[in-house]
């Protein structure tokens, strides 16, 4: 997949959604797990539908453990399924509830120049999302922490992620004190 094209403006304005396992920083961009309770997943306040391609960026801020068990990604707002990258590992995971353990779709997204795609390497790093609403596409881009620039776009197979039509950025942290930022979305053309 090539670069997303050039960014329409204005951004929209991204906030995370108010939950009992998840502090929300005053802007609201930042979510830090505060607890293991129902809601483990973590989506924004507004819905993303119709066509067009859409980005935004996850930045990872601080993991208890370096194989931390931390999903980015979408979720749909109509059957509360969920695709999340795993820096960790490297892998998407598809998740039927958005507020439980998915599971490993055996797809390996990245692999990073070590192989061990993010392990040990994950605060500070940021994990670009490009939903393509309009062919129902999803694709990711990676950005290790101290690298200069981002790695290659690395798409998902349609035959295991065929988005739908509404979704929300999405999140799940899996340690007390895990926390992400995202960034605005951005309208590509």
């Amino acid at each position: 997949m090539e670069s997303p094209r050039t960014p329409r403006s204005p951004r929209l304005q991204t906030a995370w959604e108010q939950t009992e396992d998840y502090e929300v920083s005053a802007d609201r961009k930042t979510a830090t797990k505060t607890m293991f309770g129902y809601e483990a997943g973590i989506v924004t306040e507004g819905e993303l539908e119709g066509e067009g391609t859409f980005t935004w960026t996850f930045t990872i801020g601080k993991t208890a453990f370096e194989d931390a068990h931390l999903f980015v990604g979408v979720a749909d707002m109509v059957d509360e399924m969920a695709w999340g990258f795993s820096p960790p590992t490297g892998s998407l995971y598809h998740h039927a509830d958005k507020d439980r353990w998915g599971r490993e779709t055996h797809v390996r997204v990245y692999a990073g120049p070590s192989g061990h795609a993010l392990y040990g390497n994950m605060p500070g790093s940021k994990v670009t999302v490009i939903a393509d609403l309009t062919n129902h596409n999803l694709a990711f881009q990676i950005h290790p922490a101290g690298q200069e620039q981002p790695d290659d776009i690395f798409e998902v197979p349609v035959k295991d992620c065929e988005l739908p039509d509404r979704i929300k950025p999405w999140a799940f942290l899996g340690h007390v004190g895990d926390s992400v930022t995202i960034s605005d979305i951005t309208s590509v053309l």
